[in-house]
């Protein structure tokens, strides 16, 4: 795992002040290496712009690609575009700490910084919460439309249920919730 990493080093000791450009590849390998894993497969390009300044590195992130994710309403599988733009502050102190989110502290002696966790959680964090295939140009859904008919005829019979007339029996127990 940390030999894989390793590829994600940015080496900002030698660099001038400034602006200084990197690009990172991303596969199915990459997100094997993390414990929580919550992506499993997916292709990525990741564009950084690292602004050097003398106490502050400004990390600009530009994260294009794709996962395979699994749909919430048919449960198969689709490929999910996904794009996001983060930023990562790095100050220089005495000892390496997490001040918030995305501001980081290390040591001034410190030449390098790997940003593999980094751009493993941006990634995460971008996936929506609720995963559902898009919509086609038509507007319609392209899940699986085996499935949709299923929960079509489900939420009939739920609404045919709810209009019935229930034993009045039963009534005497909503007035259990007060």
């Amino acid at each position: 795992m940390v030999d894989r990493q390793k590829q994600f080093d940015v080496s900002f000791g030698g660099l001038a002040l400034g602006k200084h450009q990197f690009e990172f590849e991303v596969d199915n390998k990459f997100f094997t290496g993390f414990e929580q894993q919550d992506v499993h497969q997916g292709s990525f390009i990741i564009k950084v712009q690292l602004t050097k300044q003398t106490h502050l590195l400004t990390f600009d992130y530009t994260i294009n690609g794709s996962l395979t994710v699994e749909c919430d309403r048919c449960c198969e599988k689709f490929t999910m575009p996904i794009n996001s733009i983060e930023q990562m502050l790095v100050k220089f102190g005495e000892r390496a700490v997490e001040e918030d989110i995305d501001v980081y502290v290390i040591p001034t002696s410190e030449t390098h910084i790997n940003i593999a966790h980094q751009i493993y959680e941006y990634i995460v964090v971008s996936i929506p919460m609720h995963i559902v295939h898009p919509d086609d140009a038509k507007g319609k859904s392209t899940c699986n439309p085996t499935v949709l008919n299923t929960l079509e005829k489900i939420q009939k019979v739920n609404k045919k249920i709810k209009g019935e007339k229930l034993d009045p029996r039963w009534d005497a127990l909503k007035n259990l919730n007060n």
